[in-house]
């Protein structure tokens, strides 16, 4: 009976361990989310578009390389990865999106 009591301390204890390190990165991305959302707030009414707004707002873009779909038309991927949460995972719906804008030619 007493060794079936410490395997089961020792299992909470290891379950404890891991729910602390979820805590603490649910907490991390909660505060980059805050983070995120004061910068937005500031700018919830853009005129115009400039180089500060963008750096405060986004952290990279990526630009992939040129692709062909099989009617000869040229897409191009590009990902945005904004400061403090990352690239948005486009939904469904929105791959579409992605991928509606052809190059010029």
């Amino acid at each position: 009976m007493s060794e079936k009591y410490e395997q089961e301390q020792k299992e909470l204890s290891q379950s404890i361990v891991q729910l602390k390190q979820e805590f603490d990165e649910a907490k991390k991305q909660t505060d980059a989310s805050d983070r995120f959302i004061n910068i937005v707030k500031k700018y919830t009414y853009i005129n115009e578009l400039d180089a500060n707004i963008l750096n405060e707002l986004i952290d990279r873009i990526v630009v992939h390389h040129k692709e062909k779909d099989q009617s000869g038309r040229t897409y191009q991927q590009i990902e945005i990865y904004y400061r403090f949460i990352g690239r948005l995972k486009p939904r469904s719906a929105d791959k579409a999106f992605m991928l509606s804008y052809p190059l010029a030619r």
